[in-house]
Parts: C-alpha cells; structure tokens; sequence
C-alpha cells in the first residue's frame, strides 16, 4: 500500500508561486533549497514533510511549454477550504483569475482559478459527503 508523499507543479517563477501558494492559500513553506544542485525547489505544506504536499519546480528550458498545461486541461490540484464564497472574494481581489464561478451541488461548493503560472486549480468546500458513493465496489 503506498501513501500519497508530493504533487509536483511545474512553475515559471518561483518566488512568485511561493507567494501565491504562502500569502494567498496559506500553506507553510517546508523547504526552500537546492535539493539537486543548481535546482532550486520549494515544498510546502500544510502540516509537516511526511504529509502530502506541493513540490514547486521551476520550469527548465525544455519545460517551459508544459507550464500551466502539465495535466492536459484537468485542475491540477483540488484544494479544501470550509468557507469557498469568502476564499474567492480574497483571491479576486488579489487579482487571482477564476476560470469556472463558484456553482453549489447540495452541501458541497466548487470553483477553478488559476495560479501565478495558469496552472488549473479546483477549490472546493465540502459539506456531509457520503462516503458511500467513494467506495469501491468489490
């Protein structure tokens, strides 16, 4: 059995999508470093490194097109918050771009914005989700 460890997304600037990904979501900064020489890369987080997390990569020269598209459309991550309507008000008014309007399905809410890069993200704000319709049927 494996566990999730880290999500890479590739970026164009990353003291800019430290910024977005620090001041606007609010993750904490786990490492900011040259884990490969000459590479330098951030993790961030929202607990401590074993937990799943966000590798930020800067885009290489032969990666720079895959910037913003490295999923081929799909949001590149789906993030949780428990209050959407007010999360898109601070990131609208940060400049942030909302892709997809914020749409109500029951106890659950959804919007996609795009990051500093223009890579895809899904917010979500979950209510009472039945678990039953995430089981595998055997």
């Amino acid at each position: 059995m494996f566990s999730l460890g880290r999500v890479t997304i590739l970026v164009e600037d990353l003291d800019r999508s430290l910024a977005f990904y620090r001041d606007l979501l609010g993750f904490a900064v786990l490492y900011d470093g040259e884990f490969v020489p000459g590479v330098r890369t951030a993790h961030l987080g929202t607990a401590g490194v074993r937990d799943p997390g966000i590798w930020l990569l800067p885009a290489g020269e032969h990666d720079r097109e895959r910037v913003g598209a490295q999923t081929g459309g799909a949001p590149a991550l789906v993030l949780y918050t428990p209050e959407l309507q007010g999360a898109l008000r601070r990131l609208e008014a940060a400049g942030v771009t909302v892709v997809k309007p914020l749409v109500r399905d029951g106890d659950a809410a959804f919007a996609h914005v795009l990051d500093d890069s223009g890579n895809e993200l899904l917010l979500a704000e979950l209510g009472a989700v039945d678990e039953r319709a995430y089981r595998l049927i055997d």
